[in-house]
Formats: structure tokens, C-alpha cells, sequence
């Protein structure tokens, strides 16, 4: 009557009829290697490429929210000084660390240098007035750019945290993300034309002032100059569309099964 009941030791048997059979982890005792949780391991590609999207992301939300405080919150006179003292420190630094510069660029940098300071600082103010004209359209980039980088941020974030949308989110942001890039181009590409409409006359007569050379030359070497910051562009936005496409069609091959599991549910 007092021990029948019980079983070896005075230990209560569980349902089963065994103590043993009550697992390490409702007992409240550590899990053994062989009995601890199998949780598949996510591929190395994909958390490199979540790691490779997500600063992708944090940079160009940065890049986004800088746009657009410069934009909405300065005024024209505010923001005209600030793209002026911008200017004159990459002036003065160029000028101080010759040897510094590349050598392709070197031949198009030398006749800015030439210019005297005070030169450079009145360009430098129509350069930022003309910049503050075309904030119409920054603006609205820019919020565009923050709510995809937004995307991107969390659905890479949520693929490495194994959230049931992250892999599904993720890809539709890379999806969203390259025709933005497409538009951003040619943003780029239409702005720099309207800039050295506006612009190239009058830094090609004061280039002319002090090198001696004809108006149409120093001219044609803006276009130039403006042709390579437009490549230039051009080759980073490419290399981020390549990246974006690459991992949206290799997060395809992990959305796949989920689509086969949700039509073998309907049937």
C-alpha cells in the first residue's frame, strides 16, 4: 500500500508507465548532444548576401535621410554656404596633396587648381544655388529610397532571425529596389546635362581666365569631366542592380518549396 504505488526510488511514473520517458527538457535538465534540437543551419551565401543587404540598406538610408534633412529643413541661404565650404575643403585639399590624385583625373583637376580662391568660392555659391533648385526632385527620391531601404533593411534582418516572411520580403525589396536604381540613373544623367546647361559657360570663361586657353576647350572639358561622374555613377548603380537581381533569383530557390507546400494544402 505505501511503496506499491510508486515506482523504483519513489519516483512517480509518467503516463507511459517509465520516469525515463519524460524528456530532459520538461524535467528541467540540460539537453544532451544527441537529444538537443536539430535546427537546420542556414546556407553560408545566404547569410553573407543577408549581411551584404543589409549595409547596402543602412547606406543608402543614411544617404536618403541626409538628402532629404539638407532638403526640408535648410533654407536656401543655409544650404547654398554648406555645398560652398564643401567645396572649398575638397579645393584646398586638392590642392595641398597634388600626388594624391588619380592619375586619369589629374589632367582635368589641373585647371580648377589654377583658379584663385575667391573664384572658386563664387562658383562654388552657384553651384549651390543651382543645387537647391533641384530639391523638387530629391525630395521625393529620397523618401522613395528610405521606405525601400527600409524593405531591404527588414527583410534581410528578418531572414537572418528565420521570421517567416524575411526570405519573401527581402526579395520583393531586391525586386523594388532595381527599377529605383534604373531611375536614379536617369536622374542623374538628365540633372548633370541641365547642370552644365547651366552652369558650363560660365566655369569654362573663368577656366579660361587662367589657363589660357580658348572658351569651347575648357568647355569641352566640363563635358568631359561631367561624362566620367556620369559613367562613374553609372557603374556603382549597375553593380548594385547586379547585386540586387543575383540575390533576389538565388532567395527564388527558397521560396520555391513554400509554394509547393501551399498548393499540395489546396488540393
Amino acid at each position: 500500500m505505501g511503496t506499491g504505488s510508486l515506482g523504483s526510488g519513489g519516483t512517480p511514473p509518467d503516463a507511459g508507465g517509465s520516469p525515463s520517458s519524460i524528456s530532459p527538457r520538461l524535467r528541467g535538465l540540460p539537453l544532451s548532444g544527441s537529444q538537443a534540437l536539430n535546427v537546420p543551419r542556414q546556407p553560408f551565401l545566404l547569410r553573407a548576401l543577408a549581411v551584404l543587404s543589409l549595409c547596402l540598406g543602412l547606406w543608402g538610408a543614411m544617404s536618403a535621410l541626409t538628402e532629404i534633412n539638407r532638403s526640408l529643413l535648410l533654407d536656401r541661404s543655409v544650404y547654398v554656404v554648406r555645398v560652398k565650404d564643401r567645396q572649398l575643403v575638397l579645393f584646398d585639399r586638392a590642392k595641398s596633396q597634388p600626388s594624391a590624385q588619380s592619375p586619369v583625373l589629374r589632367p582635368l583637376i589641373e585647371p580648377f587648381l589654377k583658379l584663385p580662391r575667391p573664384e572658386v568660392e563664387r562658383l562654388s555659391l552657384l553651384l549651390g544655388d543651382a543645387l537647391y533648385d533641384r530639391r523638387g526632385v530629391a525630395v521625393p527620391l529620397g523618401i522613395l529610397q528610405l521606405i525601400l531601404c527600409w524593405l531591404l533593411l527588414s527583410g534581410s534582418l528578418g531572414a537572418l532571425r528565420r521570421q517567416p516572411s524575411g526570405i519573401a520580403t527581402w526579395s520583393w525589396a531586391c525586386w523594388a529596389n532595381i527599377p529605383f536604381a534604373l531611375l536614379s540613373m536617369l536622374v542623374t544623367f538628365v540633372h548633370s546635362r541641365t547642370l552644365m546647361a547651366r552652369l558650363g559657360p560660365t566655369i569654362a570663361d573663368a577656366l579660361a581666365q587662367v589657363t589660357g586657353r580658348g572658351r569651347d576647350a575648357e568647355l569641352a572639358t566640363l563635358w568631359q569631366l561631367t561624362r566620367l561622374f556620369v559613367m562613374s555613377q553609372a557603374f556603382m548603380e549597375g553593380m548594385g542592380v547586379l547585386f540586387l537581381g543575383m540575390t533576389a533569383l538565388y532567395l527564388g530557390r527558397f521560396r520555391v518549396p513554400d509554394r509547393e507546400r501551399d498548393r499540395d494544402r489546396d488540393r
